[in-house]
């Protein structure tokens, strides 16, 4: 019903709309309804392309309604015809997969006798929403303005995604609780598909989407927001970047929270629960009148959110990867990048078309994402983890006896699954003394070990420096560039769009290298000191050339540091530890991002701008000489293996 409405409804609104508001012709805004055309074709070739795949379709139903209903609400604020178009396809891709998953989801939900009927009732339910939801849109646009009638209209297809919510919610613990089923049966190849398999690779690409909405963004704006609020509150730099420092520090200074109600409630709660604080975070900072309120809404609120967001995106690849887990830390960091690369710009367009609080009230809506990644975010039983292991653990035994096991399980497998002697073998074979340790360990016991290790101590030193330069430098860095040189604030704005160019290529250089076996931390200690002798000597910069120039160095060092982070924070602990190690790693930052960056603000303000960049830039320096000694260790302790076994 609500679908429906925004269906068409916005057909029917919009040529009027865009006619009245726009400088597009009645032609120009028709072609505007082609092009959803065009975009519904290819939506509906992308459903047939991927109807052999096995997935949640509701899943895929319930993100393409809320695509056409968000894309419905920024067309709302279109000014160009470029804009418009892209915003229409984005709309008619959405309606088109919503359309042609129809069907399936339908059959779905009730035997093949019942589809006609609850198909009807799928169309009664249409036409009501058509008969009376469509005329109260026209009735709010003739009342008040046009744009309020589309905005409604798309508001609809919004609820109408929420509405099948707790469908996908449903289906997936469903899935959830019949894959330990498959344990019990004995399908081993489908236990083998948890590790590095099958779902594992879906779970990437949210992650992926879930690092572009959640650090992409927080730092992908952080210098664009430093310079809005000194316009927008009429306030100095170090008041200015207060927001953004706050925001980034909150961010980082929650995680051993976040991370310890990861490991109790999962990653699916946490993804959820941070989605829900961004949502509100960044809606409430459209209506900040003063700097407090942004400092509540965006830095408190919407930085625990990212915080939430972050852990769990982060810790539900450890839990699905174990083989190709740099591959896969890889590809969803590369998603911050993309963010990096585009959130300035984009941000900047919105801030200069409609203003501060329109513009942040458009970005609000990108943060559907994150209850998208939510919903996928579900984790495999602990048994059904154990299983896998154990039997990975047994194929690269050369024990004979265990070797005979596992002929013995798989030929008793291929007679009968549900034979009762595999099922006892299955539950006689013993998990490592060391993984049922892993298991039982409580929260507590799980931080003690982490801190008795000095490589631990190493590596959160090592974040406190690094982050004062991976922060303090986004947001320092346009003002003095605006201030020092003959740039203007497109062209600044584009240095940071350099800094995604160089983030990704860094990115990609790690993905290609991620099958080489190779000492992780003396990549990890070089990329440190290369962003931070580049954000050093980026103060020199006098033209747009030299700027760009170091910029670049300045991103693709960051870029292979924060790429390696995940992959040596694994090396460093279990699976089991691995969510409180990054919180511990999270907290680090947020201490070096809440005294070391407005320690770097105070210094450019009372002296030189340059000055608070040449501290960021140090802080990065120290940040690589401090996880040094365990490159160091990592060499002599790989030297006396080979010594051992000449």
């Amino acid at each position: 019903m609500l679908w429906s409405a925004n269906a068409s409804g916005f057909l029917i609104l919009v040529n009027s709309y865009i006619i009245h508001n726009t400088e597009m012709d009645a032609n120009e805004a028709a072609l505007g309804v082609t092009v959803t055309g065009v975009a519904k074709i290819i939506g509906c070739f992308s459903v047939i392309l991927t109807s052999s795949l096995k997935f949640n379709r509701f899943l895929l139903y319930f993100v393409s309604v809320a695509v056409f209903g968000v894309a419905a609400i920024v067309a709302s604020f279109t000014t160009s015809k470029e804009i418009y178009y892209s915003l229409a396809a984005c709309w008619g891709l959405g309606k088109g997969i919503t359309i042609a998953s129809l069907l399936g989801v339908v059959s779905d939900l009730c035997t093949a006798s019942q589809t006609p009927f609850l198909f009807g009732f799928q169309l009664m339910a249409e036409g009501i929403g058509g008969l009376a939801l469509v005329p109260l849109a026209a009735y709010i646009g003739e009342a008040t303005d046009e744009r309020y009638g589309i905005l409604f209209v798309g508001c609809c297809g919004v609820l109408g995604a929420l509405a099948i919510l707790p469908v996908v919610v449903l289906s997936f613990k469903k899935q959830a609780r019949f894959i330990p089923s498959l344990v019990k049966m004995g399908n081993i190849r489908s236990l083998e598909k948890t590790k590095d398999k099958g779902y594992a690779w879906i779970i990437v690409l949210t992650s992926f989407l879930s690092h572009f909405a959640n650090v992409g963004f927080s730092f992908g704006i952080a210098g664009n927001l430093t310079i809005i609020y000194q316009e927008f509150f009429k306030v100095d730099l170090q008041l200015g970047s207060l927001v953004g420092s706050v925001h980034i520090g909150v961010l980082f200074l929650f995680g051993p929270l976040t991370a310890a109600i990861v490991k109790k409630f999962g990653c699916q709660v946490a993804e959820l629960f941070g989605g829900v604080l961004i949502l509100v975070g960044v809606g409430l900072c459209a209506f900040s009148t003063t700097l407090w309120h942004a400092v509540v809404s965006y830095g408190v609120i919407a930085g625990i959110g990212v915080s939430f967001s972050y852990t769990a995106s982060s810790q539900i690849l450890a839990v699905y990867f174990d083989k190709l887990k740099y591959l896969a830390f890889s590809l969803a960091i590369f998603g911050y990048y993309i963010g990096l690369m585009t959130w300035p710009i984009f941000s900047q367009f919105l801030f200069d078309k409609f203003g501060y609080s329109k513009a942040m009230g458009i970005m609000t809506s990108f943060h559907v994402l994150h209850i998208i990644a939510g919903i996928s975010f579900f984790e495999p039983k602990e048994e059904q983890l154990k299983s896998v292991k154990t039997i990975q653990n047994s194929k690269d035994e050369s024990d004979e006896g265990v070797s005979d096991m596992n002929s013995i399980i798989m030929k008793d497998s291929q007679q009968d699954l549900a034979n009762n002697d595999y099922l006892e073998l299955f539950e006689q074979q013993e998990m490592p003394a060391e993984d049922c340790d892993e298991s039982s360990r409580s929260i507590k016991a799980d931080f003690a070990t982490l801190l008795k290790s000095w490589k631990v101590w190493l590596s959160l030193i090592n974040a406190l420096f690094w982050t004062a330069n991976a922060s303090g430098y986004l947001i320092l860095v346009n003002s003095y560039i605006l201030d020092s040189t003959d740039l203007n604030e497109s062209e600044v704005d584009f240095g940071e769009t350099v800094i995604g160019v160089s983030n990704i290529i860094g990115c990609v250089s790690v993905v290609l290298t991620s099958s080489v076996k190779f000492d992780r931390f003396f990549l990890y200690s070089c990329s440190t000191a290369v962003f931070g002798v580049a954000a050093i000597v980026t103060t020199f910069a006098t033209t747009k050339e030299t700027y760009y120039t170091f910029a670049a160095c300045w991103g693709l060092g960051q870029s292979v540091t924060v790429t390696c982070l995940l992959g040596i924070t694994s090396d460093l602990c279990t699976v089991s530890q691995f969510a409180l190690l990054f919180g511990l790693e999270l907290l680090a930052e947020g201490i070096g991002e809440i005294a070391l960056v407005p320690l770097a603000a105070y210094i450019g303000e009372t002296t030189s701008e340059k000055y608070g960049i040449i501290f960021v830039g140090c802080c990065g320096v120290l940040g690589a000489v401090a996880v040094l000694p365990i490159v160091v260790f990592n060499a002599l302790d790989k030297r006396k293996g080979y010594s051992n076994l000449l």
